[in-house]
C-alpha cells in the first residue's frame, strides 16, 4: 500500500455546495470511503465540478483529516475521478457536460451520465437480459398512457428522467374506473391515493402529471408482500479490477405503509436478504440467479453506452414463480444500508480505481454524451 505522499487520489465529483462535507459527503452517506480507502494507499477528495482549475490541472477539494474532520486543499487533478453529479439538470447542462468532458479526456472517468428508463428499456429488451424484463411500453400524451394502462390492467407509470421515485404512478383498472397511488413530482412526501377514477379523470392526471414528457409503463408484476406492503430487490454490481462485472449484493426493501414504491428515502423500510423470504412467506431467486440477470442488465448497458460504468444498482420484482424481474437500473446508486455490502462496495471501488488509474484514460463513445458542448 502506498504511503500518504504516494497514495493515489481518487476524486469524487459532486454538484451541491461544500458547506458541510463531513455530514454530506457525498449524497447521504459516503464519508465511509474515506477512512476505508486509507488501507488500499488511496486517498479520497471530494470536489465541486466548478473548481477545477484547467490551466494548473488542479482542484479545490476536501479531504479527510481525521474522524469526522475534513479540510479543503489544492491539490492536484485526481488519478481517476467517480461522478456522483446528483441532480440531471446540472449534468445535462453546458457547464455540467463540459466539466465531464474535460475531465475524461485527462483521467479514468467513472459512471459518465444518468440513465434514462426509456433508453434502459430499450438496451435490455435488445439483450439476454430481456428474458428478465416485465412488459412495458413507452409513452407520451395522456391518451397513449392510459392505453398503454389498459393493455396491462395494473401497471406502474415511471417518467423517463426521474430519480428516487418521484413521479411514480401505480394505476390499477377495475372494471370501468382505475385505482390510482402516485408520488409525487417534487419532495418526499407522503403518496397520493385516488380509490375510484374514471377514464377521462384518468386522462387529466395524466395530462397534469406529465403533460406531453415521455413515460415508461411499465406491467406490475411483483408478487411480494410483506405484512401487506410490497416488497422487492435492489442488487449492487461493480467491476472487479480486470472489468468483470460481479455482485457485490442484495437486499430486500420493503414500502411504507400505503406507499407505492420501496426507496428508504419515501419511508421505505430495509431489510436483509436473508430475511425477506421469510418476513414475505415467498420464494426467492437464489443469489446465483440473481447475479446472472443482474449482471446481463450490466453487460447490456455497457453495450449500449459504452465501458465507462464501474456499478449499477438494479431494482427487482419478484414474480409468483420465484424469478426476479428488472424494474430499473441505474447509475447513481445510494449506498447501501447493509454495512458488509457498504464495506464491499467500497473496497471494490478502490481496487478497481487502481487498476482503471494504472490502464490510462477510458475511451468514451459518443452515446456517452460526454462530448465539447458546442
Amino acid at each position: 500500500m502506498g504511503s500518504p505522499k504516494t497514495a493515489l487520489l481518487l476524486g469524487i465529483a459532486v454538484d451541491w455546495p461544500l458547506t458541510a462535507p463531513a455530514s454530506r459527503w457525498p449524497e447521504h452517506g459516503y464519508a465511509h470511503l474515506a477512512g476505508a480507502a486509507e488501507r488500499f494507499g488511496i486517498r479520497v477528495a471530494l470536489f465541486h465540478i466548478a473548481a477545477v482549475d484547467w490551466r494548473k490541472a488542479a482542484v479545490d477539494g476536501w479531504v479527510r483529516a481525521g474522524r469526522g474532520k475534513w479540510t479543503k486543499q489544492r491539490l492536484p487533478l485526481p488519478d481517476a475521478v467517480y461522478n456522483r453529479i446528483s441532480r440531471r439538470r446540472v449534468e445535462a447542462s453546458v457547464p455540467g457536460r463540459r466539466a465531464l468532458w474535460r475531465l475524461s479526456r485527462r483521467v479514468p472517468l467513472f459512471n459518465p451520465r444518468f440513465l434514462n428508463k426509456a433508453e434502459v428499456q430499450a438496451a435490455l429488451a435488445a439483450s439476454p437480459a430481456s428474458r428478465f424484463l416485465p412488459a412495458a411500453a413507452v409513452a407520451a400524451g395522456a391518451g397513449a398512457i392510459a392505453r398503454a394502462v389498459d393493455q396491462f390492467g395494473a401497471a406502474y407509470v415511471k417518467p423517463v428522467n426521474g430519480s428516487l421515485g418521484r413521479g411514480i404512478l401505480r394505476a390499477e383498472r377495475a372494471g370501468r374506473h382505475y385505482r390510482i397511488v402516485h408520488n409525487p413530482r417534487r419532495g418526499f412526501s407522503s403518496p397520493l391515493v385516488r380509490a375510484r377514477v374514471s377514464r377521462s379523470q384518468l386522462n387529466a392526471l395524466f395530462q397534469n402529471l406529465y403533460r406531453d414528457e415521455p413515460v415508461l409503463v411499465q406491467e406490475a408484476v411483483g408478487a411480494l408482500r410483506v405484512h401487506g406492503r410490497p416488497a422487492d430487490i435492489r442488487a449492487l454490481v461493480q467491476k472487479d479490477p480486470g472489468g468483470a462485472w460481479r455482485l457485490t449484493g442484495a437486499a430486500g426493501r420493503v414500502a411504507a405503509p400505503g406507499g407505492v414504491t420501496t426507496h428508504t428515502v419515501r419511508g421505505g423500510q430495509a431489510v436483509p436478504y436473508g430475511r425477506l423470504a421469510e418476513e414475505a412467506g415467498g420464494a426467492l431467486p437464489g443469489l446465483d440467479v440473481l447475479e446472472r440477470a443482474a449482471v446481463d442488465a450490466a453487460r447490456a448497458v455497457e453495450q449500449a453506452f459504452g465501458d465507462g460504468f464501474f456499478e449499477l444498482s438494479l431494482d427487482m420484482a419478484v414474480r409468483e414463480d420465484g424469478t426476479p424481474a428488472i424494474l430499473e437500473v441505474n447509475a447513481k446508486p445510494f449506498p447501501f444500508d447493509e454495512p458488509a455490502i457498504r464495506r464491499l462496495a467500497a473496497e471494490r471501488l478502490f481496487l478497481y480505481a487502481r487498476a482503471r488509474a494504472a490502464a490510462g484514460v477510458l475511451p468514451q463513445p459518443s452515446g456517452t454524451d460526454l462530448v465539447s458542448p458546442q
